[in-house]
């Protein structure tokens, strides 16, 4: 695609989306396999940090991400005469 100087690697200028997840108290070890780790342990509930094009866009506590995910589920419901 010819955009390696842009993305492939965390390093200065360059674009990056990044999601923080805790492991902790999950059955699944990171050090066996990280990606099947967050996978099959992780959940909505443990992302800690999320970054987009190096801006964060969610933190616990400072977002109205719950909120608005609930408002999604009740319109989706509404349309789907539920």
């Amino acid at each position: 695609l010819g955009l390696d100087d842009e993305v492939g690697s965390l390093e200065p200028g360059k674009h990056a989306d990044v999601a923080v997840v805790s492991l902790e108290g999950s059955p699944y070890v990171p050090w066996e396999d990280p990606a099947a780790a967050v996978v099959m342990g992780g959940s909505a509930s443990r992302v800690l940090l999320t970054l987009v094009g190096g801006e964060v866009r969610y933190e616990p506590g400072t977002s109205l991400w719950h909120e608005l995910r609930q408002k999604g589920i009740e319109a989706r419901a509404k349309l789907l005469g539920r």
